[in-house]
């Protein structure tokens, strides 16, 4: 490994123990709910504003992962109000990531969020209209998810060459 892989590594674990440790400090600070909410934000707002940076995406990500922590510990407490703020803010960003751990894209994961935050407090603005956005993008792509009709022995469902039957010479 060089030198700049190493010191790379060795910011990302002093990031790293750095972010744990200002998780554990805002949960023993106090019980309080709404300074765990703004701590949440604030979480979610430098996730949000975090550029691409020089590196490839390792302080974006331990951002990210930290305002997801925080949104989701606010998304599952008692609060309903609170836990529908959090679910449109991971909605928010479930929207601008990748595919989750149980294949859903990140339009199906944002729906599902908003969903839940409409069913937690139903007279959340932003989650109305963040969840009529996420409905319209999805029926606009119109491309079905799964195996499609008359797909060919060697189809497996995508479009394109290999989709229908095999022919004969060219």
């Amino acid at each position: 490994m060089s030198r700049s892989r190493l010191g790379l590594a060795a910011i990302a674990l002093v990031a790293a123990i750095a972010l744990v440790g200002a998780g554990l400090a805002v949960r023993a600070r106090s019980n309080d709910e709404n300074a765990r909410l703004r701590a949440a934000v604030a979480a979610y707002e430098a996730a949000a504003g975090a550029g691409r940076g020089f590196d490839s995406g390792l302080t974006r990500t331990n951002l990210r992962s930290r305002a997801q922590a925080l949104l989701t510990d606010i998304a599952v407490a008692h609060d309903r109000k609170a836990a529908a703020q959090a679910d449109v803010l991971l909605g928010v960003l479930a929207a601008a990531g990748g595919r989750s751990a149980d294949g859903q894209t990140p339009d199906e994961l944002s729906r599902d969020l908003f969903e839940t935050a409409v069913r937690l407090d139903n007279a959340n603005v932003a989650a109305k209209f963040d969840l009529e956005l996420a409905v319209r993008r999805l029926r606009a792509i119109g491309t079905r998810t799964g195996p499609g009709q008359g797909s060919g022995p060697r189809g497996g469902g995508r479009r394109g060459a290999g989709a229908g039957l095999p022919g004969r010479g060219y």
